[in-house]
């Protein structure tokens, strides 16, 4: 039996850009817009439309969101 493909995140996202006309970095802009207010009150999590934004804060970087996670 072959090895069976592994698809990376990186692969999917240019997918989505290049074949889908889904524009990432416009989702990443109107994203970072409705967080942002959150991130400024220091939040850990932010949840928007059922679903928690993760905030990681590390010294001298900028706080990321690392994660989505459904909210039950």
């Amino acid at each position: 039996m072959t090895d069976l493909v592994v698809i990376t995140d990186h692969a999917v996202l240019r997918y989505l850009e290049r074949v889908g006309g889904f524009e990432i970095e416009t989702l990443r802009a109107a994203l970072a817009a409705r967080l942002q207010p959150g991130v400024d009150t220091g939040a850990g999590a932010i949840v928007i439309d059922g679903h928690a934004f993760v905030i990681a804060r590390q010294p001298g970087a900028r706080p990321a969101v690392t994660t989505v996670i459904k909210v039950p």
